[in-house]
């Protein structure tokens, strides 16, 4: 996903081939957090961990859990 769809707020689908191990979860964004020197924002979810845009794959539609 491109860092720039992404919001607070939001609930979005880890992709199946993660890095993390992490199955094809569904998490909801806590905060993005941008540094210096990087180009694209961690995306913060509680509980879970910081991951990176790429690592999701789309939206979670409405009612799916």
């Amino acid at each position: 996903m491109r860092h720039t769809d992404i919001r607070e707020g939001d609930r979005l689908r880890l992709r199946p081939d993660n890095p993390y191990g992490y199955g094809p979860m569904i998490v909801p964004v806590d905060g993005l957090r941008y540094r210096p020197g990087y180009k694209v924002p961690h995306v913060i979810v509680n509980g879970v961990g910081a991951f990176q845009p790429r690592d999701f794959q789309r939206h979670a539609r409405k009612g799916e859990s």
